[in-house]
């Protein structure tokens, strides 16, 4: 029995060093680069102008956002080994994994949000869509225009002089007329367009830029003012209280066992420390007594010489670590299993925020394309229009859904710059961090759910659908002509199986 125990031992330690010199030195101490901006456009290449705002979401990578545990698994006393407990190092490694992923989703959540509300897909892709409203005006509005008019002089003669209705005929000509001149407007003033859509976007400025002042009497936080920049102001603004509400305030817990970051500085004796096992690795450190823990922890990338040497100092019991004395029990492995919980918390609480911010997202970006749609059918709408009672009708409907298109913006832009203002007091009232994931996932969830609701309220003041109710419209639409296809290809089966017979049975009186 001792003697496989020896062998046992003496194999665990060859697999640790082989691995030791296998691992490769980092040849930075920090990320060089974001990895997500390899994959993802930044503010810069969206359009977005964060000037002298700090982002929070980029003062470090994301994956440097860690939780550090004092020892390592061996560690050597001279020639002779000494091995730690691994159930701390197990559960801390299980935390860090569920805590990036769920840094990763919020970063991905920040960029679904700026793409959702900054990019005017409308006035960007509008010089493509001008030349082909042109085409479709000279090769059908023009062509098939005498003929509208032709119908609807022969309908004025039907309703006017043989049925007699002239209230309905006089409805009826002023809707044609009404159309007609909108018509000719239409296509000499189509760089209107750009126009409308650019009201649309200083609208949603106001309604996000509205959201600042309340953030500043909770938070204290300035956002600089004027029309012109609100927007990318209150888009920074929001993207960082996203970062702080789901990342960096839980991170801070879970490393520190406090929420504010300020609380855990350097004492001239853990200065002191740092600075001679870096001396002893050569290495050269700028922490300096007074500076703040969780910022040098989150500068060096997770496993590199510095970071080692920070959480080592962390939890070395022998160092005096003034008034935060009890991180060495949490770095000696005491809040690995409260580590977890915090991470499964977290990845709660962001996977509802990326159910509510990728849903509106989605469909802004896809309203936007639909408002491309709709305005390129114009030629054939108009030309319907022309009509009398239900074209115009038509004309209205096609009006409103343009309406609702561009106005899905502006009301969702409020709508969860509201959300996520209420969700940061609500944090920030509750305390205890298990109720501040709890509540913000239920808030989001609730949000998310009442979405519908609150936008085809606001949007049925103006008579104008939702995207959800025109794709609701269109679906049914689709299904209805689907199924007049198959009865009507039924019925011709049906028809020309009748014909074979028939034909049969006249064969079969001249054999």
């Amino acid at each position: 029995m001792r003697q496989r125990c020896r062998n046992a031992f003496l194999l665990l330690l060859f697999i640790v060093t082989w691995l030791a010199i296998q691992k490769p030195e980092p040849a930075f101490a920090e990320a060089p680069k974001d990895m997500i901006d390899q994959l993802l456009p930044g503010e810069t290449e969206m359009g977005i102008q964060p000037g002298d705002r700090a982002l929070d979401y980029r003062a470090y990578a994301p994956d440097n956002y860690t939780w550090d545990i004092g020892y390592d698994l061996v560690e050597w006393s001279g020639w002779k080994p000494k091995l730690n407990n691994p159930f701390p190092l197990l559960l801390n490694w299980v935390a860090n994994i569920i805590f990036t992923m769920s840094a990763f989703i919020v970063r991905f959540c920040i960029f679904l949000m700026q793409l959702g509300f900054h990019t005017n897909l409308v006035n960007e892709q509008l010089s493509l869509v001008l030349p082909i409203i042109d085409g479709l005006r000279t090769s059908l509005f023009n062509r098939f225009l005498p003929w509208a008019l032709v119908l609807l002089a022969a309908w004025m003669i039907k309703v006017g002089y043989w049925n007699n209705q002239t209230t309905r005929l006089m409805s009826g000509v002023i809707g044609s007329i009404v159309v007609l001149a909108g018509s000719y407007w239409f296509y000499t003033h189509s760089e209107s367009i750009r126009s409308v859509s650019e009201t649309m976007d200083k609208l949603t400025q106001v309604t996000m830029g509205a959201l600042a002042a309340p953030y500043q009497s909770v938070t204290g936080e300035q956002v600089e003012t004027g029309l012109a920049n609100a927007a990318d102001q209150q888009l920074l603004a929001t993207s960082n209280r996203m970062w702080k509400l789901f990342v960096d305030r839980p991170w801070i817990i879970g490393e520190f066992n406090r929420q504010i970051s300020q609380d855990v500085r350097v004492t001239a004796d853990e200065a002191k420390a740092i600075q001679d096992r870096a001396k002893d690795d050569d290495l050269t450190m700028g922490v300096q007594a007074g500076d703040s823990w969780s910022h040098w922890i989150r500068y060096y990338a997770s496993g590199s010489k510095q970071r080692d040497i920070l959480r080592k100092v962390l939890g070395d019991d022998k160092v005096d670590h003034g008034d935060h004395s009890d991180i060495p029990v949490l770095f000696a492995g005491g809040s690995a299993a409260i580590r977890c919980l915090v991470a499964l918390l977290s990845l709660v609480a962001t996977l509802t925020l990326l159910l509510f911010v990728g849903t509106i997202s989605l469909i802004l970006v896809l309203s936007q394309e639909m408002a491309l749609a709709i305005v390129m059918l114009a030629p054939i709408v108009l030309l319907l229009g022309l009509f009398p009672e239900r074209g115009f009708s038509f004309v209205r409907r096609w009006f409103g859904w343009l309406i609702g298109t561009l106005g899905t913006k502006v009301i969702y832009g409020f709508y969860v710059g509201f959300t996520l203002l209420v969700a940061d007091v609500v944090a920030r009232g509750s305390g205890v961090l298990m109720l501040q994931q709890i509540f913000v996932a239920l808030l989001f969830v609730c949000a998310f759910l009442f979405r519908k609701k609150i936008l085809s309220q606001l949007l049925g003041i103006f008579q104008a659908p939702t995207p959800h109710e025109m794709y609701e419209t269109s679906k049914r639409e689709v299904i209805y002509h689907v199924k007049e296809a198959k009865q009507s290809w039924q019925n011709t089966k049906g028809n020309v199986k009748k014909l074979k017979d028939f034909g049969k049975k006249i064969g079969s009186k001249f054999k």
